[in-house]
């Protein structure tokens, strides 16, 4: 099985970026191009009942092939059924294929959804808890092409957090992967802030540093890839704050002390 970690496209970025442009079927160069459209109902696996009720309805839009083997796009609503304001929310979705030996294949990717990521990122997108009888959104930043044909797509909600602090589901990898988010985002301003403080609050000094791409080596964030995810959301929010509102305000976040949900 292969697993990809996707964030959608309410909360920030994708983590891995696997959409393709999607392809047009041509048929012979004597004919007009044929153009492939097929759509397939996802299957969807809810959480288990919670004091007699689903935590969560799920109610999704049959999923939209343009090729036999590219997923273009699909649309689902999960609606908090419960009297808790969701925070963060960590879905699979199953794309099941055909090999050319007639066998199937299941492709996994993992969607990742976090209003908290961290209080300056929160404070500056504006990101907002999913409270009761409101939906998250579940949908793919892109088109998804795999290497077979399509046969059936399935959708799991693994994990669900409250802003008590409290989750219903199993310790995924979607979930394991929120807190990574969170943790790279913390560590990436730390560092940041000490480069601020040793250069005496300069923020002429600082500012290059949120162009620069790559992680610093100092965090030492190795092949977690979830942790520099962290840090690139938390760089950009701050390029983004700089950038719009100027030094003053890039300023005001360096030197504020923050409580990580």
């Amino acid at each position: 099985m292969r697993l990809r970690i996707l964030m959608t496209a309410e909360i920030i970025l994708a983590l891995y970026l696997t959409g393709a442009v999607a392809k047009t079927l041509k048929a012979s160069s004597t004919q007009e191009p044929v153009t492939f459209d097929k759509t397939i109902p996802i299957k969807v696996e809810e959480l288990p009942l919670e004091n007699g009720m689903f935590p969560l309805t799920v109610r999704c839009e049959d999923a939209h092939l343009t090729a036999p083997n590219t997923l273009d796009r699909f649309y689902c609503l999960a609606i908090n059924n419960t009297g808790k304001n969701i925070s963060a929310m960590a879905s699979e979705l199953t794309v099941i294929t055909e090999t050319s030996g007639g066998l199937e294949s299941r492709n996994t990717t993992a969607f990742i959804d976090d209003s908290f990521v961290h209080p300056d990122v929160r404070a500056a997108r504006r990101l907002k808890l999913t409270s009761s009888g409101a939906a998250r959104t579940i949908q793919p930043a892109g088109p998804i092409t795999f290497d077979e044909p399509i046969k059936r797509v399935e959708l799991t909600i693994k994990y669900v957090e409250f802003d008590d602090r409290t989750s219903i589901g199993s310790d995924s990898d979607g979930s394991r992967a929120i807190h990574s988010i969170r943790e790279g985002a913390a560590r990436y301003k730390e560092w940041l802030v000490n480069k601020y403080t040793l250069n005496k609050n300069s923020v002429e000094t600082v500012a290059p540093l949120l162009n620069n791409e790559d992680i610093p080596p100092e965090l030492k964030f190795g092949d977690d890839k979830n942790l520099s995810q962290g840090a690139k959301i938390y760089r950009q929010a701050l390029r983004n704050i700089l950038e719009a509102q100027g030094s003053s305000e890039l300023h005001k976040i360096l030197t504020k002390k923050n409580k990580i949900n």
